[in-house]
């Protein structure tokens, strides 16, 4: 499914006069979703498509599919891949990730060699920071945590100019520290991680449990008609009480993990980013009062900054 074209005002050129491009592919557990970009940041087409998550294979016959369709209409120079899970960027394999059929996978080297193009693979939420602070929400900002709330909750760090990166390759899992002492158990293995009460996902299952108890209820009406987080600030909107209920107590847990990343790290801006930040201009305000003194900002980038940040892997790098 084609997205959008942006057009621009400037090309980078190669030897022969071809304009050079960059494929982005932000690879999610539902859909894969991927560009054409060009250095000055710009995506020039983009298009989504379901996952092929039956099994490595499958997934790694579409990878390369994508990747063929996109070089046979543009002069595609490299090819840069956000992935979740635990993505290693020094061996280019994917050790795991929840929900796809990757374990040990070696992406970089199986689509390098199918399509003899340089790719570079890593995490998405990494991908997603990395544009956000070269041209995004955080680009004036040395030290900045980036938060995407989905499904789950994941997340980037930049410390004093550079996109942190630990040597396991694992930093930024911020949807894993521990925001309740016992609590509801996670796909990780813990119990009380931070996602389980503030991703998208709490906040629509708190709006399906509300709505059971309140089967008269405007969000019950709209639970009914579209189970998602959408429904509860449609509710809102309607003035629901019981919606109202459910948005401010997932405000204080999204505030609770907030309050602790900033003490740890103390940046100087949170980027916010993932659907539900379609609705910022209520979620921020709210959260910048229980947060205290922290700059709240949304992403600039929104669902294109994953598929521009996994270009950038190619073009600017990760420091």
């Amino acid at each position: 499914m084609k997205l959008s074209v942006c057009k621009k005002d400037k090309a980078t050129m190669d030897v022969t006069g071809r304009e050079e491009y960059y494929l982005g592919i932000d690879l999610g557990g539902t859909d894969v979703k991927y560009g054409i970009v060009s250095r000055d940041n710009l995506i020039i087409v983009n298009y989504k498509e379901p996952t092929q998550t039956s099994s490595e294979g499958a997934l790694l016959t579409q990878l390369k599919n994508i990747c063929r369709k996109m070089m046979a209409e543009y002069h595609v120079k490299a090819v840069g891949i956000g992935i979740p899970g635990n993505v290693s960027m020094r061996t280019g394999r994917v050790d795991f990730s929840v929900n796809l059929p990757f374990n040990n996978t070696d992406v970089e080297e199986y689509l390098t060699q199918a399509l003899d193009i340089s790719v570079k693979i890593a995490k998405d939420a990494n991908c997603a920071a990395l544009y956000e602070h070269l041209a995004g929400g955080g680009k004036d900002f040395d030290n900045m945590v980036m938060i995407t709330i989905g499904t789950g909750i994941g997340g980037g760090i930049v410390i004093n100019g550079k996109l942190y990166i630990s040597t396991k390759e694992d930093a930024g899992e911020i949807g894993h520290i521990i925001t309740h002492a016992r609590g509801r158990a996670c796909g990780c293995g813990q119990e009380g991680c931070f996602e389980k009460y503030a991703a998208a996902s709490a906040l629509t299952q708190a709006a399906k449990d509300a709505a059971t108890s309140a089967p008269n209820s405007i969000l019950a009406k709209r639970i009914s008609e579209n189970v998602s987080a959408k429904a509860v600030f449609e509710a809102l909107d309607e003035g629901c009480g019981i919606a109202l209920d459910v948005y401010n107590n997932w405000i204080y847990e999204l505030a609770i993990g907030i309050k602790s990343l900033v003490r740890i790290f103390s940046p100087d801006v949170i980027v916010m980013s993932g659907g539900v930040m379609h609705q910022a201009e209520k979620i921020i305000p709210d959260l910048m009062k229980q947060c205290g003194d922290v700059k709240i900002v949304n992403s600039k980038g929104g669902n294109a900054a994953g598929i521009i940040g996994a270009a950038m892997l190619q073009y600017r790098g990760i420091k």
